[in-house]
This record gives structure tokens, sequence and C-alpha cells, in this order.
């Protein structure tokens, strides 16, 4: 109940109580009690009309119900928070130097090379390695580590918040460019991909090979790589590459990337995870010959050509990072130096 509403119900018993007191035939003495309350209870009704609900409340002494005092101290809780600032929001540090550093995550060693960085989505700027720029508090930075590197060592992305510092340095851990090294067994424990050794097969014939993958020491191929199986299709029904009794995961092929065989080549292409250091990762090769033509008749060789991903400067959306991919938007690859290898079919 407001201040208004206690006002009308104590104004009406004063009301009530003068007109008893002046109208009705009774003693002196109780006429003027009566008249006397009826006053004081018009006074007191003024008074609640003058004043808010919860003040009056405790006025008359009266327990304020919680639904009339939360909404007041809600507000009160909201115009404090508006009108006076947190001063963990403060910073008094205008300008942060800010060095961008990347290791080897081998060798501990500076990678060197150039970072490219863009403060608050603005164009992207670069800097050296262990080289310096000036950046706000509270600025949002995009980073490409190495800057796309098509050699040596691989690019990275990484997002960081400027802190309330005079100096902040990000660092990262960059890896080197591994070579490829690939072979396959025949059950004799031949390598495949040796000229001197080839895999029988006569029509109908279906094989499982095992292959192993491996980097060189303290080399990754980070992000894996697109592999393109190109073979004959009039005397190969089928190849395809397994790890652990599971078809890997399909990739498409390259635009650049171009056929070796004539008119009877089948290409498809394969997603292999990443590779570090020299540890060997072990794959299966399936193959199923034609079941009427000899694959000795043809040149039925499996070609594998390699295509490592990376992260690159995406020039149609708007200069951002984007990947681990094998080509860029434009169709270009973005790491040089494909790998291939050959599985010798007799």
């Amino acid at each position: 109940m407001d201040g208004l509403n206690y006002s009308i119900v104590i104004a009406g018993i004063g009301i009530v109580l003068a007109l008893v007191a002046f109208l009705k035939k009774m003693k002196k003495g109780t006429r003027m009690t009566l008249g006397i309350l009826g006053i004081s209870a018009i006074a007191i009704s003024l008074v609640a009309f003058a004043m808010p609900s919860t003040q009056f409340g405790a006025f008359l002494g009266t327990p304020l119900a919680a639904g009339d005092v939360q909404p007041q101290l809600q507000q009160q809780n909201q115009q404090a928070q508006v009108q006076q600032p947190s001063t963990l929001a403060i910073c008094a540090v205008e300008d942060t130097t800010v060095t961008l550093s990347g290791q080897n995550k081998y060798t501990s060693v500076a990678s060197g090379g150039n970072h490219r960085y863009r403060v608050n989505g603005a164009p992207a700027k670069t800097v050296a390695d262990a080289g310096t720029f000036t950046a706000s508090p509270g600025d949002v930075l995009s980073v490409l580590w190495l800057n796309e590197s098509a050699t040596g060592s691989f690019a990275s992305t990484g997002t960081y918040t400027v802190p309330c510092s005079g100096t902040r340095t990000f660092s990262t851990l960059t890896v080197g460019n591994g070579s490829l090294t690939t072979k396959i067994l025949d059950q004799d424990a031949n390598d495949l991909i040796s000229a001197s050794n080839g895999e029988n097969l006569a029509a109908g014939d279906v094989v499982d090979l095992s292959m192993t993958l491996q980097s060189d020491y303290q080399k990754d191929i980070p992000y894996g790589l697109v592999r393109v199986v190109e073979y004959n299709k009039s005397t190969l029904d089928e190849v395809k590459i397994l790890s652990n009794g599971l078809v890997l995961a399909s990739a498409s092929v390259p635009i650049s990337d171009t056929p070796i065989l004539a008119g009877s080549s089948t290409r498809i292409a394969y997603l292999i995870p990443e590779l570090l250091s020299n540890a060997e990762y072990k794959y299966t090769v399936h193959i199923d010959a034609d079941d009427t033509l000899n694959p000795s008749a043809l040149d039925s060789n499996i070609t594998f050509r390699d295509y490592p991903r990376t992260f690159f400067v995406d020039d149609d959306n708007g200069g951002s990072y984007s990947g681990p991919a094998a080509e860029d938007e434009d169709n270009v690859v973005t790491r040089t130096g494909q790998y291939t290898s050959t599985l010798n079919i007799d």
C-alpha cells in the first residue's frame, strides 16, 4: 500500500470521527476526544500523502514486504552501477610496446623471418621477429606468424588482447619444414617405392600393402597434407588408403595438380594427418585389380603426390587468415616443394 492509499484510509477515519464529534449528542468530554482524534487522523493522512510508502511504513513501525523494498534496491544498485564506473575498467597506460617472438619448438632457436598482424581488424602490417610496434590496452591483435611462409618453418595463427601494461611480448612455437619419406612394403618386406622392386599383380588380385609415412627428426608437417593417388582405371578398379582398418577422409584434388597418365587416369585425394618429427605413421594401401585385364599389360604404377597444408592470407576475404589448406583462394599451392613417390606394379 503506497502513501496515497494510506492517506485516503486515515483521512476517511478522521472525517468520520470529526462528524460524529460535532453532529452526535454526547458528553462534552467525549465529543472533544473524538474531535481531537479526527483532526489528528486528518493530519496524519496529509503526512502519508507526502511521504513514499517505504518511509511511511517505517514511520508507522509497520514491517515492509519484500515486494515493497526489493525493486527500490535493484533500482539503487542499477543507478550505482551506471553512475560509478568500476575502477577495474580504468587503465592509466596509454600505449603498450608489443613484441612478437617465435621460437622453434624443438631447439628454442628464434624463428627469424617476419610476422603479419592486424590491430582490431585494420589493414595488416608486418614486423620482424622480436621486433616491436605500439598498440593500446584492449586492442585485439590477429597474428599470422611467419606471414604465410611457403618454405622453411610453417606459419601459424593466434589472437591476443593487449593488456594494461607498458610492454608485452606475445610468443609462439614454430616448426621447421620436414621432408616426407614414403615406404610401401610387400609381403616379403621389399620396398615397392624402389625402382628395383614391384608388386606382382594379376587380373582379379586384391592386396593390402603396408605403408609408412615419416618426416625428418625435429621437423614437422604440422597440418598434415593432401595425398593425391593417381592410377590406371583400366587395370585397377580401386586404390584406397586406410588407417586402422578405416578409409581416410577424402579431400579435394588440388586444382593445380596435373595427371601424368593418359585418358585412363583416375585421381582421388586423401587427407593425411600431421606428421611430427621422425615418428613413423602406419597406413594400408588397398589395391583391387581389374577382373579381366592384367595390370602388367599397361602402365599400372600408382603415383602419390603430396601437398602440405598451411595458413595463408585470403585476399578474397578482406585479407583474413585462412587455412590450413593445400591451395589458396587463387588455387596456388600454399607450400612449395611437393613430394612425389611411385608404387611400382609388375
